[in-house]
């Protein structure tokens, strides 16, 4: 009998200090990493505070694990006017046992020890493509992998927070808060595979009509200035130069039929001084500068081809008077109207493509039905719809208790990115 008390006793206390060690860990890594993180200033103003706001006992406290961000208080989320407002997005590791929400990048690397509490929600938060982030850590430690986040937060759809403007939106001019297409409805549009210069012709010419209300051809001043004054033909700014779905290939087929300027890492121009993916403000560079003074049309071009997979390369492309050919794995009515960019896969060949390029460049009026759409709508970059969501859920207290199982599985098995796209030209 006095063994078994003496057994319980040694129990105890090595449960005590095990308790004592975790703690004493999560206090080290949670101190390195704000000694990391400097004293960043905040671009946003307004952050709640509790001793000051009306809501202060409603407001979320939503932690950047990765201090990605800085502080964000609820000033932006009013302008976009989301439907709840009372929310504090903050890096401050410290306000972590108080913290609802902990939103942690795919790009973490899972050497901390952090346990969720009961009333806190992991948020598996990524922007990248499965392609991509195939062999990151995060996805490969079964302790992050399996039964650790609650919500995923992506640009994909079955995400719990679709992020899908986070590098751009195509947003109605009537209704600011109104992106394209509107929620929960699909285009009626079909991919048409064309096979001459005659259909693309009896194509481009149904749809000019079709626009047209009162304009004339001399009346094409409807698109900006520059784009009359382009000389040149297809530019591509590209500094990945070897993808698994062969891009590059494509764009080396097209360009023996028509002039290809290519530039950056993989090109033979004249490099760019500012390359706007590393640019402070993207829509503000020389590349794009480039774009809307010469070229009529530009290649967007994704490395990796995945379902919703859109980046900043056809947003950007759509703000600056540049037509966006695109090539990847997203439906791209569901990103932007109809005959405002032009996708590869509808031609059957890069020779037909470039067929009907040559269409549009001999053709003022024709190229300038790529530019209607901007009776009706913007380019915005970046909108702020998911945070809008993530705060609304953060208070949704009806919302049944989820986790997911394999996290790799969500997001790599059921990623349906495709490797190779030869087949298609």
């Amino acid at each position: 009998m006095k063994s078994y008390c003496r057994f319980r006793f040694i129990c105890r206390v090595i449960t005590l200090l095990t308790i004592a060690i975790s703690t004493a860990v999560m206090a080290i890594v949670i101190a390195t990493r704000l000694s990391h993180q400097g004293q960043q200033k905040s671009k946003f103003s307004a952050v709640p505070s509790p001793a000051t706001s009306p809501s202060s006992s409603k407001v979320k406290t939503i932690l950047y694990w990765n201090s990605w961000d800085p502080t964000m208080g609820d000033e932006p989320l009013i302008k976009a006017q989301c439907p709840v407002t009372a929310c504090l997005f903050t890096p401050d590791l410290t306000l972590f046992n108080q913290s609802d929400i902990v939103l942690i990048s795919i790009e973490t690397t899972p050497d901390f020890l952090v346990n969720r509490l009961p009333h806190q929600r992991f948020v598996f938060f990524v922007m990248e493509s499965p392609t991509n982030t195939l062999q990151l850590p995060l996805l490969q430690n079964n302790r992050t992998r399996y039964n650790y986040f609650n919500w995923t937060m992506s640009y994909r759809r079955d995400s719990d927070i679709v992020l899908r403007d986070f590098l751009g939106a195509v947003v109605s001019k009537k209704h600011r808060d109104h992106q394209y297409p509107p929620r929960n409805e699909r285009q009626s549009n079909t991919t048409i595979k064309l096979s001459s210069v005659n259909t693309l012709k009896r194509l481009v010419m149904t749809r000019v009509n079709r626009t047209k209300t009162n304009e004339t051809a001399g009346q094409v001043s409807i698109i900006n200035p520059w784009v009359r004054k382009k000389s040149k033909l297809v530019a591509w700014f590209v500094s990945h130069c070897d993808t698994p779905i062969q891009r590059e290939e494509y764009a080396r087929q097209l360009g023996q039929h028509v002039p290809v300027d290519v530039y950056g890492r993989c090109g033979t121009k004249q490099q760019v001084t500012s390359i706007c993916d590393s640019a402070e403000d993207p829509y503000n560079c020389e590349e794009s500068e480039t774009l809307r003074a010469q070229y009529k049309f530009y290649l967007a071009f994704e490395n990796s081809w995945c379902p919703d997979y859109v980046t900043e390369k056809f947003y950007r492309t759509l703000q600056f008077d540049t037509v966006p050919i695109v090539l990847g794995g997203a439906d791209y009515q569901r990103f932007a109207p109809p005959h405002s960019y032009i996708n590869a896969l509808d031609f059957s060949t890069p020779k037909e493509l470039a067929d009907y390029l040559l269409l549009l460049d001999n053709s003022q009026e024709l190229y300038a039905q790529y530019f209607q759409w901007r009776n009706d709508y913007n380019v915005y970059v970046p909108a702020l719809d998911g945070w809008c969501d993530l705060c609304r859920m953060a208070h949704d207290e009806t919302l049944p208790a989820k986790v997911y199982p394999d996290i790799q599985q969500w997001w790599i098995d059921n990623g349906e990115c495709e490797t190779d796209r030869t087949k298609y030209f």
